[in-house]
C-alpha cells in the first residue's frame, strides 16, 4: 500500500559474516554490527533527491532483526522502526539464554551463515554472556532516540524479552508502542481440552492508537499527551469463564509496580513462602546426558512445537523434580520478570539446570509459563566460567524472562527442575572442556539444596488481581 501513497522502498540485505577479519564482525552473535550498517544505509538513503528526511522499517521475524538493533545508534532520518514480531540482540534474544545455547533459534542462526562455510558455529558466547550490560546500553541510548518504535511478540514467542526490554529503554520517550499477545511466533497450539485460542473472559482495555507508520512518514508528530504504551494479554485459567485474566491490559511503564514474592523449595516438593528450615537437606538425581530430557512446548521454536503444553509426560522421569504450592486458596497474579535462584551441587565438572515455571490445573494439566536453563561454570559470573568441585554447594541466578499471569483459585503454582530440554537448549555433556558428541559423556549427580543455610528459591512479581 505504500508504494500508492508515495512511499519509496530500499530493499537491503545484511551484511554477511566475513569470520572476524573486521573489528566490527568480533562478535559475531550479537550482530552489534547492525548499529554502524544500518546508520550507513540511513545516511545514504537521506541524502538521495526523492527522500523527505524521514526514513522508516519494515519487516519480521529475522527481516527484522537489523532494524531493531539499528534503533539504538539514534541515527538522524531514522523516523520509525516499524519491524514487528521480531527482536535485535542475537546473542541476547536469539542464541543464548543465561549463556546456554538455544535450540531452534541458534541453530536457524547458524543456517544463515552456512552458504560461506560457517558450518558450526560455538556452542559457548564469542565473549562473555552479559545482559545487563546490553539492557544498560539501550537505556542509555533511549534516552535520546528520537525514532518511534513499533513491535509485537506473543508470550510463548522464543524472542519475546527482546520487544519488552526495547520498550523499558524506550518508554519515556513517548514513542514507543509493543502489543504481547498470548501466541507463539505463528499461532498457537498446546492449551487444554484442544482450545484453539485463549479465551477472552474479561474486558479488554482500551487500547492507545498512535499515529500510524505511513502518516509518520509523511510528517505527522505524536498527539498532545500521547505516552509509550505496553499491550499486553494477561492470561488466565482457560477453563473457568469466571476466573480473573484471560483480558488485555495496559501500562505506560515497564516493569509494572509489583511485589517481589519468594517461594522457597521444600525437600518435600513443596513450594511456600516459608523458608526452609532443615540444615543441609536436598534432593538428588542422576542426569545422563545421552538420555535427555525432551522439550514440551514451552518458547522453543516458530510455531506450534511452542505453546502452553501439559508437562505431565515428564513425570515418568527419575530425572525431573517438582516442587509445587498447596491449592491456591485466592487467585495470585504475575505480571513481569520470573527470577529463580538455585542452589545445588554435583559431582560433575560442569551440568546445566532447566527450570520451568506451570500452573497446575485441578485436574492435573500443567501448563508451563516460562523455561530457562543455566549452567554450573557461570556461578561465579559470566566472566568468571569456572568447574565445579564434587559435592561444594554453589549458587546459580537464572533470568526465566517475563510473562502475565494469573493463578486461579485452586490451582497450584508448579516448579520443575532437572537438567536438559531437548531441542529447547542444547543438551549439557558434563563436562568443563567443549567436546564434540556424547558418547563419552558421564552421568552426572545432581542436587538441588532446599536448606536453611542453602536455600533455592523462585521469585515472582506479583501484581493485584485485576
Amino acid at each position: 500500500g505504500g508504494a500508492n501513497q508515495g512511499i519509496v522502498y530500499v530493499i537491503h540485505d545484511n551484511r554477511l559474516y566475513d569470520f572476524g577479519k573486521h573489528a566490527i564482525w568480533q562478535e559475531p552473535e550479537s550482530s552489534q554490527n547492525e548499529l554502524q550498517d544500518g546508520s550507513d544505509v540511513v545516511e545514504w538513503i537521506a541524502a538521495q533527491p526523492w527522500c523527505n528526511g524521514r526514513i522508516g522499517t519494515v519487516g519480521g521475524s529475522g527481516n527484522g532483526f537489523a532494524s531493531d538493533m539499528m534503533i539504538w545508534s539514534n541515527i538522524p532520518n531514522f523516523t520509525v522502526n516499524g519491524a514487528r514480531n521480531t527482536a535485535g540482540n542475537i546473542k541476547y534474544y536469539w542464541c543464548f539464554h543465561n549463556g546456554v545455547r538455544r535450540g531452534t533459534s541458534y541453530n536457524w542462526i547458524g543456517a544463515r551463515w552456512a552458504p560461506l562455510g560457517f558450518k558450526k558455529v560455538p556452542t559457548l558466547p564469542k565473549k562473555a554472556y552479559h545482559p545487563e550490560v546490553w539492557r544498560q546500553f539501550i537505556r542509555e541510548r533511549g534516552q535520546d532516540c528520537g525514532t518511534w518504535y513499533f513491535n509485537n511478540t506473543g508470550w510463548f514467542d522464543p524472542m519475546s524479552q527482546g520487544a519488552i526490554d526495547s520498550f523499558a529503554a524506550l518508554q519515556n520517550t513517548g514513542k514507543a508502542f509493543v502489543t504481547i499477545e498470548p501466541r507463539t511466533h505463528g499461532g498457537l497450539r498446546g492449551l487444554p481440552r484442544g482450545l484453539k485460542k485463549f479465551p477472552v473472559h474479561g474486558k479488554n482495555a482500551k487500547a492507545v492508537t498512535p499515529p500510524t507508520m505511513i502518516d509518520i512518514l509523511k510528517g505527522a508528530e505524536a498527539p498532545a499527551g500521547l505516552r509509550s504504551t505496553l499491550t499486553y494479554f494477561l492470561m488466565g485459567d482457560v477453563l473457568d469463564p469466571k476466573a480473573p485474566g484471560n483480558h488485555t491490559m495496559v501500562t505506560h511503564e515497564w516493569p509494572v509496580p509489583h511485589e517481589q514474592v519468594a517461594l522457597y523449595l521444600h525437600a518435600d516438593g513443596s513450594l511456600s513462602t516459608n523458608a526452609a528450615s532443615e540444615a543441609g537437606a536436598s534432593v538428588s538425581y542422576n542426569y545422563d546426558p545421552k538420555d535427555p530430557a525432551p522439550t514440551i512446548g514451552g518458547h522453543h521454536d516458530w510455531g506450534g512445537n511452542s505453546g502452553p503444553w501439559d508437562q505431565r509426560a515428564l513425570r515418568k522421569r527419575d530425572d525431573v523434580l517438582y516442587f509445587e504450592t498447596g491449592p491456591l486458596t485466592e487467585p495470585f497474579a504475575i505480571t513481569g520478570n520470573v527470577r529463580m535462584r538455585l542452589s545445588f551441587s554435583s559431582d560433575a565438572r560442569d551440568t546445566a539446570f532447566v527450570v520451568k515455571l506451570v500452573d497446575v490445573y485441578p485436574d492435573g494439566f500443567e501448563f508451563i509459563v516460562r523455561e530457562s536453563a543455566g549452567m554450573g561454570r557461570y556461578h561465579s559470573g559470566y566472566d568468571n566460567p569456572s568447574a565445579l568441585e564434587d559435592g561444594k554447594v554453589y549458587n546459580l541466578d537464572l533470568d526465566l524472562w517475563s510473562t502475565a499471569i494469573v493463578f486461579n483459585r485452586g490451582h497450584r503454582i508448579g516448579l520443575i527442575v532437572t537438567s536438559s530440554s531437548d531441542k529447547s537448549y542444547e543438551v549439557h555433556p558434563n563436562t568443563f572442556k567443549v567436546v564434540s558428541g556424547y558418547s563419552k559423556a558421564p552421568v552426572a549427580r545432581n542436587s538441588i539444596h532446599c536448606a536453611s543455610d542453602n536455600q533455592s528459591v523462585l521469585i515472582l512479581p506479583k501484581v493485584p488481581v485485576p
